[in-house]
């Protein structure tokens, strides 16, 4: 669902997103049990209230797809600045944190589009995904951005003047 970001209020900090999955099959061979992979994230008219869902929307050839709604991307004021650096990169990214207990489907706990919060999961190896990060969002949080982010101020650094400073380590050594 298109959303117009200048119909959007700035106040508004939460937006319902959706996780498309891939599980491939295993391919036969005995070290083989399948993978799991996130394919993308997209912006989503239903408000995440019902609790996070999983719909099989495509199957074909040992490929099911599956979409994953009642999740939420949201943006906080004091992250503004990550927000910034990740929609100024060349790929801007959305990031998947995603649980997946053994022999179960891999389940998106987390979308966030701050790149320190998506490491901060990665070390303590939870499993994080990167997708390109679709254009309404995209619009959405540069909206967001723009009102809240404040670049930080450069401060030029002073030169230090050496010979006015005589510390106790610049006492002169008695011979």
């Amino acid at each position: 669902m298109p959303i117009d970001p200048d119909s959007t209020p700035a106040a508004v900090n939460r937006f319902p997103v959706s996780v498309l999955t891939l599980y491939r099959a295993p391919s036969g061979q005995p070290w083989d049990a399948g993978h799991w992979d996130v394919i993308g994230v997209v912006a989503s008219g239903q408000p995440p209230d019902n609790g996070l869902r999983r719909q099989l929307v495509h199957e074909m050839s040992g490929e099911r797809r599956y979409l994953w709604t009642g999740l939420s991307l949201e943006l906080y004021q004091d992250a503004a600045d990550g927000y910034y650096h990740n929609l100024m990169s060349e790929n801007p990214r959305a990031f998947v944190v995603c649980q997946q207990e053994e022999n179960e489907p891999l389940e998106p706990c987390l979308v966030t589009v701050n790149y320190d919060e998506a490491a901060g999961h990665m070390e303590v190896e939870e499993q994080v995904f990167s997708v390109p990060l679709p254009p309404e969002l995209y619009r959405w949080i540069e909206h967001f951005v723009l009102e809240h982010y404040v670049p930080e101020q450069r401060k030029k650094r002073k030169r230090k003047d050496w010979k006015e400073d005589k510390g106790p380590e610049h006492v002169p050594r008695s011979r």
